[in-house]
């Protein structure tokens, strides 16, 4: 199932893609970590999305229509799945995303064409409805370009989802049945992030997917440095940098991350803490006793 870069000897001009690029979530910094990776293999990379913090990033190339922020995918969103209101029916709503997908469809035909992409790997957009105009443009556009590889990279889908529970008309839903994700197991390979994700694909589009989950690079030491922005943290939190334990959440909080399952799992290494203080953790630091359970999503 999965491009064999591993194997290729062909250097390949690769896009790497999602409605946002270079930000602190989850997606952009999995994105950077592919980048590198590539890289390192000897291929070459490119950036595109709807919006990057700054624009000289290397690499990042900006189609502002592609942010699932911008007043279009708002617009389908809204019709789409809250209120039918701006439009006299499902019809009419319908040719307004081809319309739409069409001129976005031109801009990333000349994009791939320019950068002469042989492989684009998709994250989200061809999984999420919430910028159905996007999914439809980014699949047409790939076929036109005959582009011979995709893969699309599902961190979650549309419907795990409870917003995307009541769509407002048929055609939305046709919408999301051909191209969210699209189903031509020719040209596209779909990636999740974890079994359960690949499960749920596999039983609601009857698509097969393998499994690369989300990592942390623990090696790199330069990515865990105390710098002038961090330093103050642990003080700012409470937390004795000899000795106390911090348990992070690296997600945001939200009902369908879990974080009922971390809380427990705090609360038992809270009961069990007390039989190993004093004793010599993974840092080489005696244990204090004390716990720190830390959001950075709030």
């Amino acid at each position: 199932m999965a491009v064999p870069l591993e194997n290729e000897k062909k250097k390949l001009n690769i896009c790497l893609t999602h409605y946002l690029v270079g930000f602190t979530d989850g997606v952009s910094l999995e994105m950077d970590k592919h980048k590198k990776v590539f890289e390192d293999m000897g291929h070459t990379v490119t950036y595109l999305g709807g919006a990057v913090p700054d624009e000289s990033k290397a690499g990042a190339f900006v189609i502002p229509e592609m942010d699932h922020r911008c007043d279009l995918a708002v617009k389908v969103y809204h019709n789409g799945y809250e209120k039918l209101d701006d439009f006299k029916d499902g019809a009419e709503f319908a040719a307004f995303i081809n319309e739409n997908a069409n001129a976005l469809e031109k801009k990333l035909v000349d994009f791939f064409e320019k950068h002469a992409i042989d492989l684009i790997i998709c994250h989200n957009m061809l999984s999420h409805a919430v910028h159905p105009v996007l999914s439809v443009a980014m699949t047409t556009a790939i076929e036109k370009c005959n582009i011979s590889r995709a893969i699309g990279y599902h961190h979650d889908f549309y419907w795990e989802r409870p917003v995307f529970d009541k769509p407002t008309c048929a055609e939305i839903v046709a919408i999301s049945d051909k191209y969210i994700p699209p189903l031509d197991t020719k040209v596209y390979k779909h990636c999740t992030i974890n079994s359960i994700g690949a499960a749920s694909l596999l039983q609601k589009k009857k698509l097969e997917s393998v499994t690369i989950p989300n990592v942390f690079d623990y090696e790199n030491g330069e990515e865990w440095r105390l710098d002038d922005y961090n330093r103050t943290l642990y003080d700012a939190l409470g937390i004795d940098m000899n000795g106390d334990l911090v348990v992070l959440q690296a997600t945001r909080i939200m009902k369908r991350k879990g974080i009922e399952l971390a809380i427990e799992v705090v609360r038992r290494m809270v009961q069990m803490s007390p039989a190993f203080v004093g004793q010599t953790m993974y840092n080489g630091k005696k244990f204090t006793g004390k716990l720190h359970f830390v959001f950075p999503g709030l």
